[in-house]
């Protein structure tokens, strides 16, 4: 005999209950909200790229727009900020081996000249090893001639001994100005 087997039950079409129904509202307005915000912000970061970058992404042919054609002539301007670059000044270097005036060797007579030439100014760099009196030279021509100057540098601390036989030491600090007319000179300096 055979067994009978259990009717197998049908399914059924009851509807889920509330609650249920609210978490699957909520994950859809969740899924809803994200895809929105993200879209929002990718066209923003879209919008800063687009503004910094100008236009086009640098996949064109290369030839830009524009009339025009052929060779040019002409004399190309540098643009020079007014707020970076400052006067021009020539960078005159004093050494105990001489004087150089923007890396090259000259005479302090050149060297002034130069700089008259190159815009009145001067940016003096001197070497702790310089004698003071071609350092008290320098400077004197300077202003004499006119050349604005502002100096780097210190003259060393320096020792010696006098031609009676008596020993010393001392030190030299100094500074210097002029107005770039000329018109006005300060110094300042102690021993």
């Amino acid at each position: 005999m055979t067994v009978p087997t259990k009717p197998t039950p049908k399914p059924s079409l009851k509807a889920p209950p509330a609650k249920q129904v609210a978490k699957e509202l909520d994950r859809r307005q969740l899924r809803r909200k994200v895809v929105i915000y993200g879209a929002l912000v990718a066209a923003i970061i879209f919008a800063v790229i687009y503004g910094t970058c100008g236009r086009g992404w640098g996949l064109g042919n290369g030839k830009g727009e524009g009339a025009g054609s052929g060779p040019g002539s002409g004399q190309g301007l540098v643009a020079v900020s007014p707020i970076d670059g400052g006067p021009a000044r020539c960078a005159i270097f004093i050494a105990s081996e001489g004087i150089t005036v923007d890396n090259k060797k000259m005479t302090r007579d050149e060297a002034v000249a130069a700089c008259k030439a190159f815009g009145g100014e001067a940016e003096v760099t001197v070497a702790g090893d310089v004698v003071q009196k071609d350092w008290d030279a320098l400077e004197q021509a300077l202003t004499s001639a006119g050349v604005a100057w502002s100096k780097q540098g210190a003259l060393n601390a320096g020792s010696g001994s006098g031609s009676d036989g008596s020993a010393g030491s001392g030190s030299a600090a100094g500074s210097g100005s002029s107005a770039i007319d000329g018109s006005a000179a300060a110094g300042s300096g102690s021993n």
